[in-house]
């Protein structure tokens, strides 16, 4: 799903962005048989059709609640940095990354330790 999104304080910046969008729904029972023919004066038989026709209607769902969830990418795109944003978001994922490898490595001692320390026991 994407949302053109405008800040007040910068009226010709537009932002183009991307979101998912989490929706809570709640199902509306259709109305009973006894409710729908409630005082007709049908024969038997037609009653019992129509019952047969208004047994099969489609269950309605109703929204509770709405979330909207921005990646951080898309999220610098709210400002207006004239491409730096995606730069810096870039970077910083790609910083994350070389942390998370670097505590991998660093962490595989400790690792080992406690994995040839279970298998002891």
């Amino acid at each position: 799903m994407h949302q053109t999104f405008s800040l007040a304080v910068i009226p010709f910046h537009r932002a183009h962005v991307a979101l998912t969008t989490v929706l809570r729904l709640t199902a509306k029972q259709p109305p009973a048989a006894s409710e729908t023919s409630s005082s007709h004066s049908e024969s038997p038989q037609s009653t019992k059709e129509s019952q047969n026709l208004f047994d099969e209607e489609p269950t309605v769902y109703r929204i509770i609640s709405q979330e909207d969830f921005y990646q951080p990418s898309e999220f610098i795109e709210f400002l207006p940095s004239f491409g730096i944003g995606r730069l810096l978001i870039l970077l910083f994922q790609y910083w994350n990354t070389f942390l998370s490898v670097l505590g991998s490595i660093a962490g595989y001692p400790i690792t080992v330790y406690l994995e040839r320390r279970g298998q002891t026991k």
